[in-house]
């Protein structure tokens, strides 16, 4: 069968799009979960004993210890003379190489950018990298008479860039042409002019500054202070998400100074996993969602409506995905905070409860005081049914909708037709012991009174009040500030 030439390669990018997607979700969601249930850092740094004498500390003991760190810690520079004055160095080696975008709906896009390493691929296969990316940190760390293990240390302090006019450069074999307030510059051209070009590298380098006083978290060996690794976790999502399982950290300022920077690091750090984990997924979802519906995307008028669409349509699935994820996440970390959340929406259910009986109550005794004559011919809601139909016909008659719509409240009640006409009789007369006509804003209230007196004010009455009002020209704004006004003084009232 005959086929177009390009057709497998389109076939083939169209399954790379839909496996790319469910990568995507996959990725999303296992890093959202791990980020969930991640090693409790805050926890496990609280839960080290702090000790003022290292030599008081146990083998095989976690703990906390504060003091002074050498202000003239030396940390070797490799490519630069040894470094003075910090804690840790990142140099972050880049070069300018090309970076591919593949494309399912049409060719390749080619961008030259910055990258820590060159991407693999044919337009990148002659550049070789000279420069490399490190953590460089001191032989070994004495906080006073404690010493620490620099291997496997980790910081929560920001880094600081180091204006590379500070810095010594040492390293005969590679010299930098120039340098920024940021980098050291190596162009492939021997030059910097016209903006980098392809094959250019540079340098920076960021430090954490020796504080004056300085935390440490981890666990005694008997000799120093090493890594705890006993809850360690592993996998490439966890090294991602940073949730390596470790505590054997240095962090600046005293202990409870020190916890706070490890907590809000951690809250950071976990707020970033949840946006870009809820990104990454509603990504995937719109990948396979432009497949499934790729067809419909390409026709005239259409196509633009059906890609908005499948954009709401992604972000409302990929969204409920990331928050179902979360919120079990969660309920599985924190075990009690599903309990309290139903204790504390329990609390506040039984307080609304109570409070609405405390204005029924209250209510309740308003009106057997203002109709102790009616309540030995009529219920409540008799009362209430006759007060409603008195305050439609305020200024005139009764007319055919007010009349349809007592009719039907009657019915709900299970009234008859006759019963119905004989109480709204009973509101036409002028006398008959009810409350004189008044104003209308007083009758809403005393009707929202009686509501009240019978239960609860339901939606269907409010309804029927609000209709009632507006035929007498009062505005919904008006009704609702009488009605809070008789719930706040029938909560005032009550005992």
């Amino acid at each position: 069968m005959f086929s177009l030439p390009f057709s497998r390669s389109r076939r083939e990018r169209s399954r790379g799009s839909i496996l790319f997607g469910a990568l995507l979700i996959w990725v999303g969601m296992t890093a959202l979960w791990k980020n969930e249930v991640r090693f409790d850092l805050v926890g496990a740094a609280k839960d080290a004993f702090p000790v003022y004498n290292a030599h008081n500390v146990y083998p095989g003991d976690n703990f906390s210890f504060s003091g002074r760190l050498d202000p003239g810690l030396t940390i070797p520079g490799q490519y630069v003379a040894p470094m003075r004055g910090y804690m840790a160095v990142e140099r972050v080696a880049e070069i300018y190489a090309w970076d591919r975008e593949s494309r399912s709906d049409g060719p390749d896009r080619w961008t030259l950018r910055w990258q820590s390493r060159p991407e693999s691929n044919s337009r990148n296969g002659h550049l070789q990298q000279r420069l490399q990316s490190a953590q460089l940190l001191p032989p070994d760390y004495a906080l006073n008479d404690l010493r620490i293990d620099p291997q496997s240390i980790r910081f929560v302090d920001p880094y600081r860039v180091i204006n590379p006019g500070q810095l010594q450069w040492r390293d005969s074999r590679l010299r930098p042409a120039s340098h920024s307030r940021e980098y050291f510059h190596f162009p492939a051209s021997g030059t910097t002019a016209g903006g980098p070009q392809l094959g250019d590298e540079r340098l920076s380098y960021r430090a954490i500054p020796v504080p004056p006083v300085a935390t440490y978290f981890g666990r005694f060996d008997g000799k120093q202070g090493v890594v705890d690794d006993s809850q360690r976790r592993d996998g490439l999502i966890n090294d991602i998400i940073q949730n390596e399982g470790i505590l054997h950290h240095l962090v600046s300022g005293e202990r409870d100074t020190a916890l706070e920077s490890i907590a809000a690091d951690q809250a950071r750090l976990t707020l970033i996993v949840r946006l870009v984990g809820t990104v990454a997924t509603v990504l995937g979802v719109h990948l396979l969602l432009a497949k499934v519906f790729g067809l419909l995307l390409m026709l005239p008028f259409i196509g633009a409506l059906v890609e908005r669409a499948l954009f709401l349509v992604s972000c409302v699935i990929g969204a409920a995905l990331a928050g179902l994820t979360i919120a079990t996440g969660y309920a599985v970390a924190h075990p009690l905070a599903p309990i309290g959340l139903c204790a504390a929406i329990a609390a506040a259910i039984y307080t609304l409860r109570q409070r609405a009986r405390g204005q029924s109550n209250a209510a309740r005794e308003q009106v057997q005081i203002q109709y102790r004559s009616q309540l030995t011919h009529n219920s409540l809601a008799e009362i209430e049914f006759i007060e409603l139909a008195r305050l439609a016909a305020l200024d005139s008659e009764i007319g055919d909708g007010e009349r349809a719509m007592l009719m039907r409240w009657g019915h709900e009640r299970g009234w008859s037709a006759e019963r119905c006409e004989s109480l709204i009789a009973k509101a036409a007369e002028s006398d008959g012991g009810f409350l004189p006509r008044d104003s209308t804003p007083v009758m809403i209230a005393n009707l929202v009174r009686i509501a009240l007196a019978d239960g609860t004010l339901s939606s269907r009455e409010l309804d029927r009040i609000k209709a009632i009002a507006q035929r007498a020209d009062v505005d919904d704004q008006l009704v609702n500030a009488l009605i809070r006004q008789t719930q706040r003084s029938m909560t005032t009232a009550a005992p």
